[in-house]
């Protein structure tokens, strides 16, 4: 009888299927993948599957620190507005973290949500790496299926969940047909351990190169200090100005947005292109100069 590995074991491609954690992992997003735009999670969810049955799921929605575009919003549902108390990726690593350590990671189509995991990560300063099984590539090679779709495979294979682009849905959904796959692929090969089933998928997924962008000054400094400003914003003729704290950013290599809480409470995001002027409400002490622990990439 297989043991199940303890906390803190590594996973090597030797250990038998059944003793492994297996953890589906969906993201909703403001955009594809784009160094130049720098998108972002707007929903997370994480669905465990141990000894061949799920046994977890959890999901959360997420603070992007940047605009979502309508035509994104008309896919998943998720605006702003939506999202206005969600928490940031950095407020639920924890609870991620617990769950994807130690784990096999299940994707449909890989490399697209796992651009976004490793992206978040690197902005904590975390470097974690696990085996990878995409659901995608396994259909691909053992589904005669016109299209390889999350939600044409849950209907010509009558799921239990049907994906909806929401984070959940998806995420159950490629847990569901994770489990169908490794039924179908052990009629057709040997099927004992996980280095066979990466065998079984082939072309392995890429691990992503990702670069971060610190934001300039003065906005380094100000959302390290928690710095009271007020930015001014060009409107054609119009001048608008919004007075608060910086706590938060997401800089791309052409493009770069802030997140700015009034008073009120109230989030408001603002993209460089727009402000024209960010100035501090009081006068600061400290220098203009940005030290060198800012650049910590937690900090924003």
């Amino acid at each position: 009888m297989n043991k199940p590995l303890l906390p803190g074991m590594p996973l090597t491609p030797d250990d038998a299927i059944e003793v492994h954690r297996f953890i589906a992992i969906d993201v909703e997003t403001t955009g594809f993948v784009s160094a130049e735009e720098c998108h972002r999670m707007v929903e997370i969810a994480l669905v465990t599957i141990e000894n061949g049955k799920i046994t977890d799921q959890w999901s959360s929605l997420l603070w992007p620190d940047r605009i979502v575009p309508y035509d994104v919003t008309a896919i998943h549902g998720l605006s702003l507005e939506e999202l206005q108390d969600a928490p940031r990726f950095a407020d639920v690593w924890l609870e991620i973290q617990k769950r994807i350590e130690n784990s096999v990671w299940v994707f449909h189509n890989a490399s697209f949500d796992l651009h976004f995991l490793v992206y978040e990560m690197k902005r904590l300063g975390v470097d974690l790496q696990q085996p990878i099984v995409d659901t995608l590539e396994l259909a691909r090679k053992f589904l005669n299926q016109r299209s390889h779709s999350l939600p044409t495979l849950a209907q010509t294979l009558e799921l239990p969940v049907t994906p909806v682009h929401r984070s959940l849905s998806d995420t159950l959904a490629t847990a569901h047909l994770f489990l169908r796959l490794l039924s179908t692929v052990r009629e057709q090969r040997t099927l004992i351990t996980l280095g066979d089933l990466q065998k079984a998928q082939g072309r392995p997924t890429p691990w992503p190169k990702i670069e971060i962008c610190p934001p300039p000054e003065p906005y380094a400094l100000y959302l390290h200090q928690k710095t009271p400003v007020r930015l001014t914003l060009s409107g054609g003729e119009i001048f608008r100005q919004f007075e608060g704290h910086l706590e938060g950013a997401t800089v791309g290599t052409q493009a770069a947005f802030y997140t700015l809480r009034n008073s009120d409470g109230e989030r408001h995001v603002l993209s460089c292109e727009e402000i024209l002027k960010v100035e501090p409400i009081s006068p600061q002490k400290s220098s203009c100069s940005t030290p060198a622990h800012l650049q910590q990439l937690k900090l924003f």
